[in-house]
């Protein structure tokens, strides 16, 4: 049976646990496939956060199964990269560009070598929008973000999870001046380095053409969530302590901060930039 765009995008992901050795705090979030071709050679990047992978010397991927080219829902195992991960890892040349990817192409090659078939879908350079497509979608658009929020996942299916958002900014704009955008939608802890993929399947609207294209799908990679914005809460919270029958009246300040759905997302053109340092 012919699997689905949805259900090829359910192995574009994978979970990322960061760690050091010698160290039990570990970071959660999202990584996906990314490859490409580069002076005749093939690269499988995962691509992800900065903030995700840290200063960590550890990382570790989970890879599904397959046999005969089918994947095995119920049967994956996990790829450690250890040492010295900075001789992969490519960090976006801009300090202030949350973005990086880890060459795992290597890694992947010994996993074949040693006989383990594995299930994985990538994105590609064409997947990601030319000024010309995203002059042709309407800017405020229906999107998906594939990750793990709270670091949620079917770990039996080594499945991530989706989550319908909407952009709440122009993606034909660039937020504040960045290539940015803000997206309407629950992002929490874990969500960061999730793709947020238009597709739009059997119908889609051309903004140029201003019509609707019947019996067309289009899906693109419009960008990488990395941050969440957080409302500030304060009060004032009134407690009574009964001190040998002495009411004493005692006020004490509290203050928090709750996600209000609004995510930052870096525009997926940034990728690029990463691609050119890759030798």
């Amino acid at each position: 049976m012919k699997m689905t765009v949805h259900e090829q995008l359910c192995f574009i992901t994978t979970r990322i646990e960061s760690y050091n050795k010698d160290d039990i705090q570990t970071t959660v979030g999202t990584g996906f496939f990314f490859s490409f071709e580069k002076m005749g050679k093939t690269h499988m990047l995962l691509i992800t956060n900065k903030h995700v992978i840290g200063n960590h010397d550890t990382i570790c991927i989970h890879l599904s199964g397959a046999s005969n080219g089918v994947p095995l829902y119920n049967n994956h195992y996990n790829l450690e990269i250890n040492g010295d991960i900075s001789a992969i890892k490519y960090l976006h040349p801009n300090k202030d560009v949350d973005l990086c990817a880890i060459d795992i192409t290597k890694q992947l090659f010994d996993l074949s070598k040693m006989g383990k078939s594995y299930f994985i879908r990538s994105f590609q350079p064409q997947n990601i929008p030319t000024k010309d497509d995203i002059d042709d979608i309407d800017p405020i658009t229906s999107v998906e973000m594939i990750g793990y929020p709270d670091s949620l996942w079917d770990e039996y299916n080594n499945m991530p999870l989706f989550r319908k958002c909407h952009t709440a900014t122009r993606i034909d704009l660039d937020w504040n001046g960045k290539k940015e955008f803000l997206i309407d939608g629950a992002c929490y802890n874990g969500s960061s380095g999730s793709p947020i993929v238009l597709l739009e399947e059997g119908m889609y609207y051309s903004r140029k053409e201003n019509a609707h294209k019947l019996g067309s799908t289009r899906m693109f990679l419009l960008g990488i969530q990395f941050a969440t914005h957080l409302h500030q809460i304060s009060g004032v919270l009134e407690a009574q302590v009964d001190n040998k029958n002495k009411q004493i009246i005692q006020n004490l300040i509290s203050r928090s901060s709750v996600p209000n759905n609004l995510g930052y997302v870096i525009k997926a053109e940034r990728i690029k930039e990463i691609l050119d340092i890759i030798p």
